[in-house]
């Protein structure tokens, strides 16, 4: 597997129309099964105000995971 950082964590309480990007984090993953299809990990990132005409809030996003089918 190779390396990026072009990956970005988007979080969006109560469905904000611009949410939150992450400006900083991690994922890990756990485990790729390739027979099944199915990839998990984990996550954290640090989550900033999209919106430029908001004040700068941020959300810390900890002890996500993900588990999805592969194609």
């Amino acid at each position: 597997m190779g390396t990026s950082t072009d990956y970005k964590g988007l979080y969006h309480p109560n469905f904000e129309s611009l949410g939150y990007r992450s400006e900083s984090g991690t994922m890990t993953i756990n485990s790729l099964n390739v027979t099944a299809k199915i990839i998990e990990g984990t996550f954290n990132f640090m989550a900033k105000r999209r919106d430029p005409n908001e004040p700068d809030v941020t959300y810390e996003i900890t002890e996500g995971n993900f588990s999805a089918e592969i194609h």
